[in-house]
This record gives C-alpha cells, sequence and structure tokens, in this order.
C-alpha cells in the first residue's frame, strides 16, 4: 500500500489505476506537482506496488530535488457500483506537511483538514483534471 511522504530528498506519491474482477469497483489515484504558474503530471522513478482491486497497477512515484516553491497533490478516487464517485484531494508542501485535504463526494468539495487558504488551489486542481463539481465548502468547522 502506498502512502504519499517525504523521505530524505525525496518526495513519495502514488499512482493507481485499478478495478475488481468485475469491474463494478474502480480506483484511481493521481500524482501532480504544481509549479510556478502550472499543474504538471508526477514524474521520477516508479516502483511498483500492490493496488488496491485485483485487475490494475500501482506505483509509487519518486520525486527526486525537491525546491522549496513546489506543492505535492495526491488525488486519490473510487467509484463505487452505482458509478458514484468520492475521494481526497490531498496538497503537500516541499517538507512534506499536509497543507490541505478536501473530500470530494456528490459533486461536493469541502474542507477536511488544514487550512481553507488553499482551497483555490484544490479548484484548480480539479478544474485541470476536468472532474466534474458543483459545490465548495472551504469552512472549517
Amino acid at each position: 500500500m502506498c502512502i504519499p511522504r517525504r523521505k530524505d530528498n525525496i518526495f513519495i506519491l502514488c499512482e493507481e489505476r485499478s478495478e475488481s474482477r468485475r469491474g463494478l469497483h474502480k480506483r484511481r489515484r493521481i500524482a501532480l506537482i504544481i509549479r510556478a504558474g502550472g499543474i504538471y503530471p508526477a514524474t521520477g522513478s516508479k516502483s511498483p506496488v500492490k493496488p488496491l482491486y485485483a485487475v490494475g497497477e500501482a506505483y509509487e512515484v519518486f520525486i527526486e530535488g525537491s525546491r522549496g516553491d513546489e506543492l505535492y497533490v495526491q488525488i486519490d478516487l473510487t467509484m463505487n457500483p452505482k458509478k458514484r464517485v468520492k475521494g481526497h484531494i490531498s496538497i503537500y508542501d516541499s517538507n512534506g506537511n499536509m497543507l490541505i485535504r478536501a473530500k470530494y463526494e456528490k459533486l461536493k468539495l469541502r474542507l477536511s483538514k488544514g487550512s481553507s487558504k488553499y482551497g483555490k488551489l484544490v479548484e484548480q486542481v480539479v478544474r485541470h483534471l476536468n472532474i466534474p463539481y458543483k459545490n465548495v465548502n472551504w469552512m472549517s468547522s
């Protein structure tokens, strides 16, 4: 099982595309990097890990030489048999600290952990990937 983390000078993110044997449940994990002015896919050496579901593949992506101005995005989405998608979008700084974790469910984004001032970054990532959403809630409880 892959967990986003920082190890020495390397940041580890996860990529996965898997589904159940019958194709009813699916999981997609996407790793992105936010650099000055743009959102890019995470590139680096990959190591295979065990996916959640039986059919598919999963990797740990090792990003070396992280700079201080980079932010790392981990998107984790699952789809159930009714085709409903839910999951989390997490943004980390270059030290490995989680800045924000947003929950995605029923076409809504809401703050789960972290600071609401990074909510606009989450919206940019969601628009970049063309993930549909109708409502956002960045108010902390």
